[in-house]
């Protein structure tokens, strides 16, 4: 992650992209926005992300 020096750092931020890079490495599938460690992701096509949907907007 590349910020300007005026800006701060989030090292969260950071190591939740390492994780969902990691992750997807592992399984297959990929990472929603937000998503964190033992949290669903979603298979990378219509119809992973189509499931996914689904079952976020049941809540």
């Amino acid at each position: 992650m590349v910020n300007d020096t005026f800006l701060g750092r989030n090292t969260r931020e950071a190591l939740r992209v390492l994780d969902g890079i990691q992750y997807f490495e592992k399984h297959g599938e990929v990472c929603p926005a937000d998503w964190e460690q033992g949290k669903e992701a979603m298979k990378p096509d219509f119809e992973g992300v189509k499931q996914y949907l689904a079952k976020e907007f049941k809540h």
